[in-house]
């Protein structure tokens, strides 16, 4: 395989990341705290790590649009039937553009020509230069570049790279005829004519028959009556859609392949932007994409201004952005809060003291399982004050260990006190956990994962790490640092005490210092009542519920399962027999070959994948099958 070069058509991406996001989202699920729109960008930078942590590429670049281009002064009416864009997304499209900045990735613009010229130009050159291209788009015009040296990724489609088989597939013709094709049926998404009155069929039929459209138009005595007559017609019509439709890959444009090679980089702009935009789950990325460990100057403002752009004084641009390569380590901070091991019966009996006096008393637990039901505790943390935690040990494999009994039995009294008030971040979970061993706490008062819900139920931080990071701007130990993941992946209770501690404490710590922030946050947004009448009194019955369980007949349902299993053979068996070979009927690739190529049924729209409901298109003996599946099933 030789060294490849990826190609992102930006203005591409960015849309079909928006729309697919924004799809029947609440409008304040894609932004930011302060009201930012984020939909776009989140998709995009979404990609940008996908590509960067599967697929490891060699050599990565971004192409975007710049304007009006040769296209319009062809046909001023060029895209004239796209919907305006979206207020929302348009700002959003200069923020990518300083993201990928932040990525040191070379960004490719270029005055008078769509992304689309500048991705097939530089696709162009690579090949020649022995590399193989991926290109990353949204848009299926980029088809028409497909070779033995470049596959097309339509984001959001196939969820494959495209070839020249696959082609094909999609749009009946091959790669070296999608301009052809799209001169003669048009493209109503560009505003592209075509031929008025012929058809996909129609056209393919006749590629199929000619190969192209100067062929087609030199052999027009020899095409059936009912068409020849709209392709005279429409002769000028063609052949300006033609020149719209193909993508320039002859643009003079200078580049130093070793520029757009992927390597460490200074992960600090990078980390300031996924915090301004709050992109949280994507900034525990930055250390692993940047590439190292080292750590970086001081951290550029949230505000920064995008980088030099690539382009030259001359209209043309290099790859190349000449930056030191420093790798990078976050500089967060963790929490530092004095910790207290109680491990011994004297201890216990101090802390007993302690809670007798509190206030208020956070709570959190060290288990074997993240299932409730079938975990065992491993320790109990608690915190009365901020700055300072209690660990109590009961189920390390090592260590000095409590008995259980005797450390729910001490802390009973407190933790059932009405007087005091109980917090906890989900505390379904921990409840449950100490109900199970006898400990029913009482009265639960604060919930800080409930509360960030209350403020706002389209967050992405309500997992606590991702919260006090947010709100703390801290950076609290994750799981994974100390029991690891994966097959490697080890129980808690085989971790020491003494690493547990300070992990376990920091959890029921942080939740004293949220609560005042959140607190707040609850009475502008209208929640205190939402949050105190109903969600924090509904979870010891949501507990409850879940202790009790359900009963299930399972002979019933085992029973049920070989049926069902029995019957859904012999459809699938039906099925195949009409068609006329097996294939796998839950890949709607398959299914799309099936129907629309080997049956050859009329597709539902361009894209030819199946439709929400494909019974309409099924032969009859396949509507016979599907009415015959049980509704019970």
């Amino acid at each position: 395989m030789p060294p490849t070069l990826y190609l992102i058509d930006g203005h591409a991406l960015a849309y079909r990341m928006y729309f697919a996001l924004t799809a029947g989202a609440s409008s304040q699920r894609w932004q930011t705290s302060t009201g930012e729109p984020t939909a776009g960008v989140y998709g995009f930078a979404r990609e940008l790590v996908r590509i960067l942590e599967q697929e490891k590429p060699e050599y990565m670049a971004v192409a975007f649009d710049v304007g009006k281009t040769f296209r319009d002064a062809i046909f001023p009416e060029y895209k004239g039937t796209r919907e305006k864009m979206p207020d929302d997304l348009r700002p959003q499209l200069d923020r990518i553009r300083q993201m990928v900045d932040a990525f040191h990735m070379p960004r490719l613009e270029m005055e008078g020509f769509e992304a689309d010229d500048v991705l097939g130009s530089v696709a162009k050159i690579a090949a020649e230069q022995g590399l193989g291209v991926k290109i990353i788009t949204g848009d299926r015009d980029l088809l028409q570049l497909v070779n033995e040296r470049t596959a097309v990724y339509l984001a959001g489609d196939d969820q494959t790279y495209i070839t020249d088989a696959d082609v094909i597939k999609k749009l009946g013709v091959r790669a070296n005829q999608v301009v052809d094709y799209k001169a003669i049926v048009g493209d109503t998404s560009d505003n592209i004519p075509g031929v008025k009155g012929v058809g996909e069929k129609t056209a393919i039929s006749l590629l199929e028959k000619f190969g192209t459209l100067d062929a087609i138009y030199a052999n027009l005595d020899q095409v059936e009556n009912r068409w020849k007559g709209k392709l005279e017609t429409s002769k000028e019509a063609a052949y300006m859609s033609y020149d719209l439709a193909l993508i320039r890959t002859d643009l003079k444009i200078p580049i130093d392949l070793e520029d757009a090679k992927v390597k460490p980089f200074d992960g600090t702009a990078l980390e300031e932007f996924f915090k301004a935009m709050e992109f949280r789950t994507l900034l525990n990325k930055v250390p692993a994409i940047s590439g190292g460990s080292i750590t970086p100057p001081a951290p550029a403002p949230a505000s920064m201004k995008p980088a030099k752009s690539a382009k030259t004084k001359s209209g043309q641009f290099s790859m190349f952005v000449n930056e030191p390569q420093v790798v990078y380590e976050s500089n967060a901070q963790k929490p530092n809060i004095e910790v207290v091991i109680v491990d011994t019966p004297e201890k216990l009996k101090d802390l007993t003291k302690e809670l007798a006096q509190a206030s208020v008393i956070s709570f959190d637990t060290e288990t074997t399982s993240t299932e409730e039901m079938q975990a065992e505790i491993v320790g109990i943390s608690l915190a009365i004050k901020p700055g300072a935690g209690y660990y109590i040990p009961v189920g390390h494999t090592s260590g000095n260990n409590l008995p259980i009994e005797t450390v729910i039995a001490a802390l009973t009294p407190s933790m059932t006190d009405a007087k005091i008030g109980k917090v906890a971040h989900n505390a379904k979970y921990d409840y449950i956990i100490l109900a199970r061993y006898g400990l029913v706490i009482t009265p639960l008062t604060f919930d800080s994962m409930l509360a960030e819900f209350v403020i706002d139920p389209s967050s992405r931080s309500l997992g606590l790490k991702n919260l006090v990071q947010t709100r703390l701007g801290e950076e609290m130990t994750h799981i994974e640092e100390l029991i690891g993941k994966g097959k490697n992946q080890l129980s808690m209770a085989d971790i020491s005490i003494e690493s547990v501690a300070p992990y376990a404490a920091a959890d029921a710590e942080t939740v004293l210092r949220l609560m005042p922030i959140l607190q707040k946050d609850i009475v502008r947004a209208n929640g205190t009542k939402l949050l105190a009448e109903i969600d924090l009194p509904l979870t010891p019955v949501l507990a409850e519920m879940e202790m009790t369980g359900i009963l299930l007949d399972l002979p019933f349902f085992q029973k049920m399962s070989e049926e069902l299993t029995q019957r859904i053979a012999e459809i699938e068996k039906r099925v195949f027999e009409s068609v006329g070979k097996p294939f796998n009927i839950n890949s709607t690739q398959q299914l799309s070959d099936v129907l629309f190529t080997h049956l050859r049924l009329e597709p539902p729209d361009k894209s030819k994948k199946p439709p929400a409901d494909i019974t309409p298109h099924l032969p009859m003996c396949l509507r016979i099958c599907a009415a015959n599946i049980p509704l019970w099933i």
